[in-house]
């Protein structure tokens, strides 16, 4: 793998020698969006858990038990 480089003795005039330049903003946002939609799923999912816990814990009978069939 090269980087395109002749000569390494102006090392001032050398940008960036690493891949996507200057999607770093774009990736950072994509980023920020996942770990938000991944805690939005997690408190959801939770969410559900915990209510039929305290269905239990208070005595009613869960969904698809009100019927007798479990």
């Amino acid at each position: 793998m090269s980087t395109g480089l002749e000569s390494w003795a102006n090392p001032e005039t050398i940008g960036a020698a690493y891949p996507f330049v200057g999607s770093e903003m774009l990736m950072v946002g994509l980023l920020v969006a996942a770990w938000l939609l991944w805690h939005i799923i997690c408190t959801v999912i939770e969410s559900n858990e915990f209510k039929e816990d305290l269905s239990v814990l208070a005595g009613k009978p869960l969904p698809g038990e009100e019927y007798g069939d479990n």
